[in-house]
């Protein structure tokens, strides 16, 4: 294992805050915009539905909804972390589709949305990619 020392930990702090820093993830965190919609925001949201006699169920690791103002969902960025070193992102994104699909397939359940009004989209950590799906 590592040798937790002090000078390991500092390195580690200092990796963590350097992918904070990089543009892709500040977007990713900011605080959704949207002047005229209600933004709600999951994260870490544990969900199970019901989809063709199979319970689906997972955690969102973070979705931002955008309402309109009757409250109704009109559309969604679903976005899904992933700590990987893999250097092949397309085979990397591959791998993760079908369980993205799933999601977005629970997430279109639970807010009567279509399939064209959920983006979704991979975080790769530390790199700070973001892989659209």
């Amino acid at each position: 294992g590592h040798n937790r020392s002090d000078t390991w930990v500092a390195q580690q702090i200092a990796d963590f805050l350097r992918t904070l820093s990089k543009s892709t993830m500040r977007q990713a965190f900011a605080q959704p915009s949207g002047a005229s919609e209600n933004i709600d925001l999951w994260r870490e949201r544990r969900f199970a539905v019901m989809q063709n006699h199979v319970l689906i169920h997972g955690t969102f690791d973070r979705v931002v909804i955008y309402r309109d103002h009757h409250g109704q969902a009109r559309r969604a960025d679903l976005i899904d972390f992933k700590t990987d070193q893999s250097p092949r992102l397309v085979a990397l994104a591959e791998n993760y589709r079908s369980q993205i699909d799933v999601y977005r397939s629970a997430l279109m359940n639970m807010l009567q949305l279509n399939k064209g009004s959920v983006h979704t989209s991979l975080m790769i950590w530390p790199t700070g990619q973001i892989i659209n799906l």
